[in-house]
């Protein structure tokens, strides 16, 4: 029994061919012909041409399917049989189990090109071995590079736009072998475009440094190691209360472009030891291009430390945008891959819900197609047989259809019943956010991490699915749009949800408009990249350049352990709980005027003040920690508004770099406060006040 979720997600009821492994280990098989393997959901039956075939243990992973191979014929020339179990959930009748048609898949036989949309190309048939990354040859001549495999078809981006038509054949172009990227000194400082440093790299040359492959398979768990080291970002809520680590992949959201794009702008700045790759991949109309700009003009004050700057232009297609990215990625393994530590900024995510979507249109196209030739053919064979009866109409299973978030169609995803177009866009989310990672010392020692700007916002309702997400979406949906999309409510609930609605639209006339974000992604895709990644950020805008850390909204899900060592020794991480306290006592006290009340909404409302930071440029550490010194391990800002609370936190600092310029320099070399460091900082402030 082999566990093979990306296999059981990337397969419908129909044929699929799949490169099945044998498990056998170092043995050698004399007169079979038939090696029987069963994986979950899949039976399948490879025959090899040959009585005696010789098999080695083959330990790696294999990149397309998921499929741990442990035993592969030495000989390639085999055809592989494979039957598969599709699990259908229905209101109706249950689960209920259906098994598709046997294919046979000839391991020689070239794929065939079904589709050509602009440079995105569609292949079927293409050999299962051919790994993600690899060049693919067209008969035509033309060369593309294999994207993403959903089966029976893959997806490849053209070098050439239009110089491949539909029924070509198509296969592994063995002689290019991986599209990688060329890493070297040029790029870093650069603008780089979206297939600028790709090249052609044969397995021989891959172990070289300067060629690492465009996808990569993320690192797996016996190669990372646990995150402990702190990744500034500058801004003080975001350090403070949701500490990033090297190696980690954290979401920046918000409905505001600005905001979002200022954060990571300002966290790339931030950096001295980590190198950075910035990749402004937004969709036509948005305004990440302008942010690769504002980047490449602000470093001119951080030149030890440039970054390197991967811009798709508004005209790019969205494979383009897709590579750009993932050439982000790679650029930053390279750092990781001989011990380094690099930073990934992607501006935005929306390319890859935005490639997923494009896919999944051409991948339904074409299976449509096959049912409508297949039903054709029963027909004919029907009116062939019974000439007096009537023309029976085929209609294509909903088994096969996988309708995006359908709860009628469920598929078995690591042991869990989800719907069949979610698990294969969640593993395709997946394959790129979880590149991000920190090695261990046998593989390296490096870290690459990755934020992602993401427009939108995660979703508030705790009844999250069918309605919710509308309702999570923005404030332009009308309320008939809301009800609509509760597709479990009566007529009479939708009634009674509509009369509510409306009543609350009349009574909240002043309600904020709709915020026109050309980068926006709808709340489920918000939802599974938080799901996915290791954390986000929500942000709020605010006047003055400032953005404000949604302290309910956020999380850190590695905490504590990513935050930088004077952070936990002042345990920030304390500052929600009081954030959080405060809201709660404001929100179900039944008495605001209560001396609780007003002490907790006055020390909540200068934590607030303090965290609430301007994205100009980022702060030293040393600057955000005298702040939360302050109002934490002291009386410092207790006689003091909180309008005036930032006022006083910056006297402090004029008097600490006058005075005793050595404490901070002190907190920023060592990045602790260790007591010694605590006991000078307490009296330096104690005679700053006095």
């Amino acid at each position: 029994w082999w566990w093979c979720p990306t296999a059981m997600s990337g397969m419908k009821s129909a044929a699929v061919p799949l490169r099945a492994r044998i498990i056998h280990r170092n043995e050698r098989c004399v007169n079979k012909k038939l090696h029987h393997v069963r994986i979950r959901g899949i039976q399948a039956t490879v025959t090899t041409n040959r009585t005696t075939c010789s098999l080695h243990r083959a330990s790696q992973l294999n990149h397309d399917t998921g499929v741990r191979n442990h035993g592969v014929p030495k000989k390639r020339d085999a055809s592989i049989t494979v039957r598969r179990t599709t699990r259908i959930y229905s209101s109706a009748t249950g689960l209920d189990e259906q098994e598709g048609d046997a294919i046979v898949y000839e391991a020689k036989k070239p794929g065939k090109v079904v589709n050509v949309d602009g440079d995105l190309v569609v292949t079927s048939g293409l050999n299962p071995d051919v790994r993600l990354g690899s060049w693919v040859r067209f008969s035509g001549g033309a060369g593309g590079i294999l994207l993403w495999r959903r089966e029976p078809v893959t997806f490849c981006i053209l070098q050439s736009p239009g110089a491949v038509e539909a029924g070509e054949s198509a296969e592994e172009d063995a002689q290019r072998g991986a599209a990688a990227v060329a890493v070297n000194q040029a790029i870093w400082g650069a603008v780089v475009g979206p297939m600028g440093c790709l090249t052609s790299a044969p397995r021989r040359h891959l172990a070289s440094a300067d060629l690492v492959k465009l996808i990569n398979e993320p690192p797996d768990v016996p190669a990372r190691f646990p995150i402990s080291s702190n990744l500034r970002m500058g801004l003080t809520a975001a350090d403070a209360l949701t500490p990033v680590g090297r190696g980690q992949s954290m979401m920046i959201e918000s409905v505001s472009p600005e905001a979002r794009s200022a954060v990571a702008v300002n966290a790339v700045l931030a950096q001295a030891d980590v190198r950075c790759v910035y990749t402004s991949v937004g969709r036509a109309g948005a305004d990440s291009a302008a942010s690769a700009e504002n980047l490449r003009a602000l470093q001119a004050s951080n030149g030890s430390n440039p970054a390197c700057i991967i811009a798709a232009p508004s005209t790019s297609s969205v494979a383009e945008r897709y590579v750009a990215a993932c050439m982000a990625n790679s650029v930053a393994e390279s750092v990781r891959a001989q011990g380094g530590d690099a930073l990934v900024v992607v501006d935005d995510l929306s390319v890859l819900a935005d490639f997923w979507d494009k896919m999944s249109v051409l991948f339904h196209g074409y299976m449509d197609g096959e049912w409508k030739q297949e039903g054709e053919a029963m027909m004919q064979a029907w009116r062939e047989q019974h000439p007096q009866e009537p023309v029976l109409e085929v209609e294509r299973p909903k088994a096969a259809k996988a309708a995006a978030g359908s709860p009628e169609e469920l598929v078995d995803f690591g042991g869990t019943l989800v719907p069949v177009e979610i698990a294969e866009r969640r593993s395709f989310f997946s394959n790129f956010l979880q590149r991000a990672a920190r090695l261990n010392q046998e593989s390296g020692g490096g870290s690459s991490t990755i934020l992602g700007v993401c427009g939108g916002r995660p979703a508030t309702s705790l009844h999250y699915g069918s309605g919710a997400e509308a309702v999570g979406d923005g404030d332009g949906a009308s309320p008939e749009a809301v009800v609509a999309a509760y597709t479990t409510l009566s007529d009479d609930q939708k009634a009674k949800l509509l009369a509510a609605l409306k009543k609350k639209q009349l009574s909240e006339p002043a309600a904020r408009p709709s915020l026109a974000d050309p980068s926006s992604v709808p709340t489920a895709i918000v939802e599974e990249f938080n799901s996915i990644s290791d954390g986000h950020m929500c942000l709020e805008p605010l006047a003055d350049n400032k953005v404000r850390l949604r302290a309910g909204e956020s999380i850190s899900r590695v905490g504590a352990p990513a935050a930088a060592p004077a952070m936990r020794r002042l345990q920030t991480m304390d500052l929600r709980l009081q954030l959080l306290q405060s809201e709660d006592e404001v929100s179900f006290s039944t008495s605001s005027a209560s001396a609780l009340s007003q002490k907790l909404a006055s020390r909540s409302a200068t934590i607030q003040a303090l965290l609430d930071t301007a994205v100009d440029s980022p702060l030293a550490l040393s600057e955000q920690v005298v702040g939360l010194f302050a109002v934490m391990r002291g009386n410092y800002l207790a006689d003091v508004d909180a309008s005036a609370a930032p006022a006083r936190v910056a006297k402090m600092l004029e008097y600490l770099h006058e005075k005793h310029p050595s404490i901070l320099a002190d907190i920023d070399a060592l990045g602790d406060l260790d007591t010694p460091l605590q006991d000078r900082l307490q009296a330096a402030l104690d005679q700053f006040v006095a």
